[in-house]
């Protein structure tokens, strides 16, 4: 069928959408965390948080062991104590009003449905407190 239709790229191309399957949008059905089954959007969007809000700490734990001795003279030994915890800077009302007046209106809206017109027509009222929850938010962790 191919073959048949190598000269003529509309044909082929239909015959091609026929043949290959297509892609699935699989999503999370059920999860489990700490014993406890979650099957609702808003528990199982919970448990992603949770995963991954805790994956930082959790890595740094892993890597705190004791230090790796690698005595050659003249190199220091690392040890991992010794290294800054990660910390975000808060952010300011300049930057959370950039960031808004500078989206596209011809986008599509986050998960919240919010229009992205209304929050660029919107910025100069909306910067402050949305600079609050960001920062209470980067605080809490």
């Amino acid at each position: 069928m191919i073959t048949e239709h190598a000269h003529d790229s509309s044909k082929l191309w239909s015959v091609l959408r026929k043949r290959i399957p297509k892609k699935s949008k699989a999503t999370v059905q059920e999860i489990k965390l700490d014993d406890e089954s979650f099957k609702d959007n808003s528990g199982i969007a919970n448990c992603f948080n949770k995963f991954f809000t805790s994956l930082g700490a959790r890595l740094r734990a892993a890597f705190l062991g004791p230090p790796i001795s690698v005595s050659r003279p003249g190199v220091p030994v690392a040890n991992y104590k010794d290294v800054p915890d990660f910390t975000f800077k808060p952010v300011t009302v300049n930057f959370i009003h950039k960031e808004l007046s500078s989206l596209r209106v011809n986008k599509s809206s986050g998960i919240k449905g919010i229009d992205t017109r209304i929050l660029k027509i919107g910025c100069k009222v909306l910067a402050p407190p949305l600079t609050h929850i960001f920062n209470l938010s980067l605080q809490s962790g």
